[in-house]
């Protein structure tokens, strides 16, 4: 058999593996009837002072860099994660970062301060303002610098231990781009406009193996679920969200999220992040808009790499440029719900 024909098997049976299909966790879409906004009063529940060190079911981290032109919306992700707010099963945290000279108006949702601010979000019913506790704030800080990342988690554990975590790394991401290409550095993620520092993809794995693994992690950010990204982060996480194409600037359904996961904090890490693809797809089919997110398991990540190295050994070796263009043509693809 000669190397095209060797390497033509190899597509066939490439293209036919499915991780999807074993992701079959019980918090199926069948049960997301439960996953609309919680009616007011229903599900979150005041913290007391003396729950904060008690151990709950969840804690939910969000590194929220706003400091450039996503700042309304990281207002707005804010105020949606307060539709719910924390409750006594479930920590809420967010580290929102600003500066001056980007959003006009947002000092109607919570004032015109910059610097870092760290927030124990908590429930309230009004739709245009920021009323959750205020628990840390800094006049200056780098929130390119994947060491305030992990400090920011460290912290979170430490003050808000949980059986369960969930970090979400919030801003533009780049993911991985064209090694070609003399930008090819500027590829990670939190790119703070105030300092022109970013987290670069190596960090990110970083953030995890310095402040602890993390049972979820979700980036709300575009172009980041690619294996590249994953690889330095699949040994300090079990399940990783996000996106391989852009992300719409609204970002995450965060009361959709934050709602059903109060109703369900037992969740298991794969259930949860089902839950995250369910209710982002739910949200954008009913604003009628084009978005992607996938779920992964982080164990599969080092036979997928296997896979990529031998199909890219065998293409170099049998040099059909036609077959490789009828592979890429017969490969299935997601570019829309």
């Amino acid at each position: 058999m000669n190397k095209t024909r060797v390497l033509l098997a190899f597509l066939i049976s490439f293209s036919g593996l499915s991780y999807a299909q074993e992701f079959d966790p019980a918090f199926s879409a069948g049960r997301m009837d439960s996953i609309s906004v919680p009616v007011p009063g229903k599900t979150a529940v005041e913290p007391a002072t003396d729950e904060k060190a008690s151990v709950k079911k969840l804690t939910i981290m969000v590194f929220m860099n706003a400091k450039n032109n996503l700042e309304m919306a990281g207002l707005y992700n804010m105020n949606r994660m307060e539709t719910t707010g924390s409750t006594k099963d479930m920590n809420i945290l967010v580290e929102m970062g600003r500066m001056n000279g980007q959003a006009e108006g947002d000092t109607d949702l919570d004032g015109n301060w910059t610097g870092v601010r760290r927030y124990y979000v908590k429930k309230d019913s009004d739709p245009e303002k920021i009323k959750s506790q205020v628990v840390f704030e800094q006049a200056e800080y780098d929130m390119g610098d994947y060491k305030q990342a992990v400090e920011f988690v460290k912290w979170t554990k430490e003050k808000y231990p949980a059986k369960k975590y969930v970090l979400i790394l919030w801003d533009h991401g780049t993911g991985w781009l064209d090694p070609q290409q003399k930008s090819s550095e500027d590829k990670g993620i939190s790119f703070d406009d105030e300092t022109g520092n970013y987290i670069r993809t190596k960090q990110i794995g970083r953030i995890l193996k310095d402040a602890g693994r993390v049972d979820i992690l979700a980036f709300d950010a575009c172009l980041m679920q690619m294996t590249e990204v994953l690889t330095e982060v699949k040994d300090y996480t079990s399940v990783v969200v996000g996106s391989e194409e852009t992300i719409p600037g609204t970002g995450y359904p965060y009361d959709l999220i934050v709602g059903a996961l109060a109703r369900n904090p037992d969740l298991s890490a794969e259930e949860i992040g089902a839950v995250m693809v369910e209710a982002f797809k739910m949200f954008y089919e009913k604003m009628k808009r084009s978005a992607i997110l996938s779920a992964v398991r982080s164990s599969k990540i080092d036979g997928l790499n296997k896979l990529a190295a031998d199909f890219a050994k065998l293409a170099m070796e049998a040099k059909d440029l036609e077959a490789l263009k009828k592979a890429r043509t017969d490969t299935m693809r997601f570019d829309i719900l």
